[in-house]
């Protein structure tokens, strides 16, 4: 008997290979843009020719009813792929997503959530709630750019990103062509950079020729001496005493505006803390960025209102009340509360004659922006409907606190830790 050999597998099918999983971006890039920013978009979009670990994302506000056709403008200015936004998407590094007309979009992880927009003032997509969620899910590896437009969708949601560690950029007002939205991003204290558009794709490519990342590596240097003495500064020129800060927040922070000043040292970086410059109010403004909203914490304040129902006079036109909101941030704390007593009181024509609120902070710029009473038309989504009809006034893009509201708070900067308490407090 002849054997035949037969080779294993010869006559076997090949078992399917499944398509390799993409490979994750490091970083992903949230970039709004309102009127006028297509211009910038474009500019921006010339210097991104290098696929590298980026991921970006556009949001810009559009026309509910009209077909886009950014997809195709932007696709002839860079040699990236540029798609449609489409739920469920896989986020890809050196691709640019762009979001349809008449739907919001947000990150989910690594993948985009497209959906119909919730009933709510201010145009579609929503910028706030694409940065927030990149602050949410991206943290440190999250990048937000705010390009020309009128209003301030973005500002509140470029804080959120900057107070989770990522980098924030905004497009020189001087250059937009509608000065609105980067002024408002930069008024609340977002902004960890400003530049021209073109710059802004420059220092994203950047990014992706060093590897992706804007923190430089672990400081080669002894931390206590060197890291003492840039607080010692920080104290001379701005008052505030960050000795017992976390170091590793410190240095982390220090870190970015030493990657952002192109410094490798720190007794290098230390000859720019000067009274003269901006880069010691910079480094300020990343150690005390802090994230707020109206109404923040349901629970809290429907506390607050038992709490001050129980105490208030049966004759409530009696009612003199003193109140100090300490670490207001940008205030909508301070505005929330003195809704909520107006409430009480039955909403009094003179409430300045009833009550008064002390709101205070360190942080100068965030106080300047909560006297100004501006804010974005997103950030009035968790006022009581009742309570925003009749304390703000809509306008392009914004809404202001009325001036019965605003005549009740007094801002003012104050540093808990050193400057005397306020006296004769009800709350």
């Amino acid at each position: 008997m002849i054997r035949r050999n037969r080779r294993v597998g010869s006559r076997s099918k090949a078992k399917p290979t499944s398509p390799a999983a993409p490979i994750p971006p490091e970083h992903v890039v949230a970039i709004g843009a309102s009127a006028g920013g297509l211009q910038a978009l474009q500019e921006l979009a010339r210097h991104l020719m290098l696929p590298g670990r980026l991921a970006y994302i556009v949001a810009q506000h559009l026309a509910p009813d009209q077909p886009s056709q950014l997809v195709e403008l932007m696709a002839r200015v860079t040699s990236l792929r540029v798609v449609a936004a489409v739920d469920g998407a896989v986020l890809e590094p050196g691709v640019i997503v762009i979001a349809p007309p008449h739907c919001d979009l947000a990150v989910e992880g690594g993948q985009l959530r497209v959906r119909e927009p919730l009933p709510r003032f201010g145009p579609s997509p929503c910028i706030d709630l694409l940065f927030e969620s990149l602050a949410q899910h991206w943290g440190e590896k999250g990048i937000a750019v705010v390009l020309s437009g009128t209003g301030s969708d973005g500002a509140l949601g470029l804080r959120a990103v900057r107070a989770a560690g990522g980098l924030t950029i905004a497009q020189s007002p001087q250059e937009a062509k509608f000065d609105g939205m980067p002024h408002a991003a930069i008024a609340l204290g977002g902004a960890e950079l400003v530049l021209e558009a073109a710059a802004i794709g420059e220092r994203l490519c950047e990014m992706i020729r060093v590897g992706g990342a804007w923190d430089v590596e672990p400081l080669p240097e002894p931390q206590s001496v060197l890291l003492g003495a840039v607080t010692t500064k920080l104290k001379q020129i701005s008052g505030i005493d960050f000795t017992h800060y976390k170091e590793s927040t410190l240095r982390r922070q220090l870190q970015r505006r030493m990657a952002i000043r192109g410094v490798s040292s720190i007794s290098d970086y230390l000859p720019l803390l000067s009274p003269q410059g901006e880069e010691a109010q910079a480094l300020v403004q990343n150690l005390l960025v802090s994230v707020t909203s109206f109404f923040r914490d349901a629970k809290a304040f429907q506390s607050l209102r038992e709490l001050l129902q129980s105490r208030l006079p049966a004759d409530i036109s009696s009612a003199r009340l003193r109140i100090w909101v300490a670490g207001c941030a940008s205030g909508e704390e301070a505005y929330s509360i003195a809704m909520l007593v107006s409430e009480l009181l039955g909403h009094p024509a003179e409430l300045a004659r009833q009550l008064k609120i002390f709101a205070t902070d360190l942080d100068e710029p965030s106080l300047a922006f909560a006297r100004r009473g501006l804010y974005p038309l997103s950030a009035a989504k968790t006022i009581p409907e009742d309570l925003r009809q009749r304390f703000l006034v809509d306008g392009d893009g914004e809404v202001e606190i009325s001036k019965n509201l605003r005549d009740c708070i007094v801002f003012a900067r104050h540093n808990l830790c050193e400057d005397p308490p306020f006296a004769n407090l009800d709350l």
